[in-house]
């Protein structure tokens, strides 16, 4: 799982064809996976033509827009876990307090998947 962060919107339709899958994410950034190697490889690809000469013909770099609005690429960790929200109320706590926290889990609807 890997967090991208966009200096402008992108749309959730734009991901999918990257072949990424989006577990959350706002128009400024998106928590993503890739469901196997392939679609890792895919974006790897992608990723060497966008990086790549411009092909004869064209004005821009292959994927130029999407791989443009991308600010910072970094894994998914503790800090994703938790709403700024919910980690400035902690923050103000002068004293250990009893939370009551909704908790949203991630099922891909597909249960070979959830397993690995």
């Amino acid at each position: 799982m890997f967090v991208l962060e966009f200096h402008s919107q992108v749309e959730a339709a734009e991901l999918r064809l990257a072949g990424l899958t989006i577990l959350d994410g706002s128009n400024r950034h998106a928590v993503v996976a890739f469901s196997d190697d392939p679609e890792l490889a895919l974006f790897h690809e992608r990723l060497a033509a966008y990086s790549g000469a411009i092909p004869n013909g064209q004005k821009n770099a292959p994927h130029e827009a999407f791989f443009d609005s991308i600010v910072k690429i970094r894994p998914y960790g503790p800090q994703d876990r938790i709403s700024d929200q919910c980690r400035v109320h902690v923050e103000r706590l002068t004293s250990p307090e009893e939370l009551r926290l909704d908790v949203m889990c991630w099922y891909p609807d597909n249960a070979t998947v959830a397993v690995d």
